[in-house]
């Protein structure tokens, strides 16, 4: 073990006018190094003086800003008497929900010099399992968790439903950008079929028949793109904020390959429909076109 922080965990009850809300306090020393804290400009924070540090999601929910007061009344224990403290800083955190104090400010409201119930440790590499196997057989060790483990787990259990949400969105979407682009040009195709029919007598190709229907589906499809980046990019964060919940919250980020990625599906929807709509030029017969009146 190379390094070791206490910690002190008790659970309050917040009240600020009419509005309360559960959560546990967490204690932190003031020379903190295993556990970071970052501010809504995400900048790393110490707490200072004898306030309450609240996240912002919670902040939010109490309608609190730097400065307002609220009272403390604890959930467990001996301990009955509410305390009025003050909020002195709001800081941003997307798993858990819960608000901090200096180890020592947490300890005097509940009438202790300096109380612990847990720890933060920094365990060599490859030594965890052996340390989480010896806290185990300890009678007064309650739980242990190994942070690469949750991690993983997290990564896994919501990459995983992700992936296959994102997959069925995709596809979904693929199914239905191909067959409006495809619909839309078969219409058209049949309201043109003299002219097609009177430029390949003209002369021309197949393929450069057919490019005029794409040249025009692409022309069309960008068109729609520029107005649906923006407007996919609202729905992004309104549902980002959709997910909001008490055990976590995602940020709202969109990387620049995204904008990337969906051009370059849109232009594989519209060749997959031009792919298909040759079919429909090549079985349009010329004789029976040319003969129709307008």
């Amino acid at each position: 073990m190379l390094r070791a922080e206490p910690q002190l965990l008790y659970a309050f009850e917040l009240k600020h006018n009419w509005k309360r809300k559960e959560l546990l306090i967490t204690g932190l020393p003031d020379d903190l190094r295993l556990f970071a804290l970052l501010d809504q400009a995400n900048q790393p924070i110490h707490i200072q003086g004898d306030g309450l540090v609240l996240m912002s999601q919670t902040a939010k929910e109490l309608g609190l800003q730097i400065g307002d007061r609220v009272t403390l009344k604890p959930l467990m224990g001996r301990i009955e008497r509410e305390t009025t403290v003050r909020i002195d800083q709001i800081v941003t955190q997307y798993m858990g929900a819960g608000a901090y104090m200096r180890l020592e400010s947490l300890s005097r409201l509940l009438n202790e010099g300096q109380a612990v119930n847990a720890a933060l440790l920094k365990v060599e590499p490859g030594k965890q399992r052996d340390l989480n196997r010896i806290l185990k057989d300890i009678p007064a060790v309650a739980a242990v968790e190994v942070k690469q483990d949750s991690l993983d787990n997290f990564n896994k259990t919501i990459g995983e439903s992700m992936g296959i949400s994102n997959f069925f969105m995709l596809l979904f979407a693929g199914i239905i950008a191909v067959a409006v682009i495809y619909n839309s040009t078969a219409i058209s195709i049949m309201e043109r079929r003299r002219e097609m029919a009177s430029l390949r007598v003209l002369g021309y190709t197949l393929s450069e028949v057919g490019r005029i229907v794409f040249n025009e589906n692409l022309l069309l499809s960008f068109s729609g793109l520029a107005i649906g980046l923006p407007v996919g990019t609202w729905m992004c964060q309104a549902m980002s904020q959709a997910y909001v919940t008490d055990v976590y919250r995602f940020p709202f980020y969109i990387s620049p390959q995204t904008y990337l990625y969906t051009t370059l599906a849109i232009f594989i929807f519209v060749a997959a429909s031009n792919w298909l709509s040759r079919k429909r030029i090549a079985s349009i017969d010329m004789v029976e076109a040319l003969k129709s009146r307008e």
